[in-house]
């Protein structure tokens, strides 16, 4: 999730007329992040995206990366599903299929 929109849209437009195929994103946390991005962003710019997968390990593993990973926000009711499971890297599985779907 971008604040600055202009920006981002500005960015897309520069790597698309630098010929890029395509974008891949960063890890997508949340599917309607994803869809706005796509409706407002790289649909005009007729660019296809790769949305940006991520195995989460733990909970410990999701926080490290909210904190140290620049533009990372995994979502608290992620977070919960993660410190909640019995097994947090099949939860990480699971919501990493999630994410794909």
């Amino acid at each position: 999730n971008c604040r600055n929109k202009r920006s981002l849209e500005n960015r897309m437009r520069r790597k698309k007329e630098a010929g890029a195929g395509f974008i891949q994103t960063q890890m997508v946390m949340e599917k309607e992040n994803l869809i706005d991005f796509c409706e407002k962003i790289s649909k005009p710019l007729e660019i296809p995206v790769i949305a940006g997968v991520f195995l989460l390990k733990s909970y410990k593993n999701a926080l490290f990366i909210n904190k140290y990973v620049p533009g990372a926000n995994i979502p608290e009711n992620i977070l919960n599903r993660l410190k909640d499971a019995k097994e947090p890297l099949q939860e990480g599985i699971k919501i990493a299929a999630e994410q794909a779907h």
